[in-house]
């Protein structure tokens, strides 16, 4: 059996500007597990880390995560945050909340379970090939009881979340 391996593949014109070349690896989390949080500080959502470790400084990282999530008040705004290495990214603005990566409310639904799918392109500059740990967190307004992969109100329905982190050459 005969193997060609290679560092990039580039077309004949090239990468468009601002453009990226192809995934270099994939690494996913996968999990089952429930996470439910009932306060305004953020906790990790069980089974959602992906640790990953870069071929080169100049690589991207194209993360898509999805998971189902519930609340059991139709007060309760979830908060999520996407984090690497222990710190926030993709933060947007909420006068109301402060900043974070997604704010959900559900309104008046407490009994459903609702998908979430976010994806996001980090741009880090890498100094070195350390290893990098993207993972999830979140918090609610302050009222009520939010989950991951059960819906509100109940422990009848459960679901699953994933995390995918792909290196994109640079």
């Amino acid at each position: 059996m005969s193997q060609i391996k290679v560092n990039s593949i580039v077309p004949v014109g090239g990468v468009s500007t601002g453009a990226f070349g192809g995934i270099i690896q994939v690494v996913p989390a996968f999990t089952t597990a429930s996470t439910s949080v009932s306060s305004t500080t953020p906790v990790a959502i069980n089974g959602l880390t992906v640790t990953i470790t870069p071929s080169s400084t100049n690589s991207k990282f194209l993360i898509m995560a999805s998971m189902t999530l519930g609340h059991d008040n139709q007060a309760t705004a979830i908060l999520l945050d996407l984090m690497r290495n222990g710190s926030k990214i993709a933060q947007g603005v909420n006068a109301t909340q402060g900043a974070c990566t997604s704010l959900l409310h559900f309104g008046a639904e407490v009994s459903g379970a609702f998908n979430y799918s976010y994806q996001h392109v980090d741009e880090t500059t890498l100094s070195d090939l350390s290893d990098i740990t993207y993972s999830y967190q979140f918090a609610t307004s302050g009222q009520g009881t939010a989950k991951v992969n059960q819906r509100g109100n109940g422990t009848d329905l459960t679901s699953t979340a994933n995390l995918i982190v792909c290196e994109v050459s640079g």
